[in-house]
Parts: C-alpha cells; structure tokens; sequence
C-alpha cells in the first residue's frame, strides 16, 4: 500500500500552483473545473504520488495562518539550497534551516493557506 495523493482545500488556486509549482519544482499534471465552480489542479512529484488543490466553489477555507497546525507534510530535494533562497528572497515565512536527529538537514515554509512544508536535503 502506498499513499497516492493528499488533498488541500486552498483559498488562492493560482498562488497555491505557484508555490507547489514554481518554488517546489512539482509539476501539474492535470486540472479541471466542476460545474458548481470548484477548481481542481494536480500536482505530481515525480515518484508517484500527487498533491491535489482544490479552490472556489462552495468549500470555505479559513483565512491564512489559521491551517491545521497539526498537519505537515515534507519533500526531499536535490534542490534544497535552491528552494531556500527563493523562499527567503520570496519573503515567506521559513523556520530554519535546522538538523534534526543528527543528519537530516531541513526547513519548514509556510504555503500560501498557512499550511507547514518541511523541505528536506536529499
């Protein structure tokens, strides 16, 4: 058994697939819009595994800062110094870099809903 995709409900579609797409380097791989207006886009990480957004229609989402303090979810990246230095650069909300356990060298960034990513250095 594996995990094959996590679901985010997002206030910001669009600022949403900049963050996933452009400053994490994960790529769209499908999107679509259902009747009642609710905008679905996919995102993959290349081993499997899709992080899939949803926006508007009749879902609410509480304002930024106010996601589940107890959901986190990480990435391992061979672009780890990279993805830092935009992030900073980007002004968002970063916590680190630490070393946790003695050898896993990481940060954590808030996403555009207020939802804690733990970037990881492969």
């Amino acid at each position: 058994m594996k995990i094959s995709w996590i679901t985010l409900r997002v206030k910001n579609l669009e600022a949403s697939k900049k963050f996933y797409g452009e400053l994490l380097g994960m790529e769209q791989s499908r999107a679509f819009e259902t009747p009642d207006g609710r905008q679905f886009a996919f995102f993959t990480d290349g081993n499997g595994m899709e992080l899939e957004l949803i926006g508007g229609g009749p879902c609410k989402v509480k304002e930024k800062g106010l996601a589940n303090p107890q959901v986190s979810f990480g990435f391992q990246t061979d672009a780890y110094e990279s993805i830092l230095e935009t992030a900073k650069k980007a002004g968002l909300n970063v916590n680190g870099p630490t070393v946790l356990g003695g050898h896993l060298e990481c940060f954590f960034v808030e996403d555009p809903d207020g939802f804690s990513v733990q970037v990881m250095k492969a």
